[in-house]
């Protein structure tokens, strides 16, 4: 049984929805922190729930600091 169509979207939508550029959709999807479906064009499909999962685990912005010696 296949998903219904809005819960299915494009990293552009995701992008969107996370407040980030396309690239780092990408970027995650590679680093497999966020789940996608590769299709056939080269472009990427995520499941609404897999976004909304990895975004209500917010990190800290930045750099990790250097643990002093």
């Amino acid at each position: 049984m296949s998903k219904p169509v809005d819960e299915i979207l494009t990293t552009k939508e995701a992008a969107g929805i996370l407040g980030v550029t396309q690239s780092r959709v990408r970027q995650l999807i590679r680093e497999e922190r966020i789940e996608a479906i590769n299709k056939n064009g080269g472009g990427w499909l995520i499941e609404r729930g897999h976004l909304l999962e990895f975004a209500s685990h917010p990190r800290q912005a930045g750099r990790p600091r250097r643990k002093e010696k």
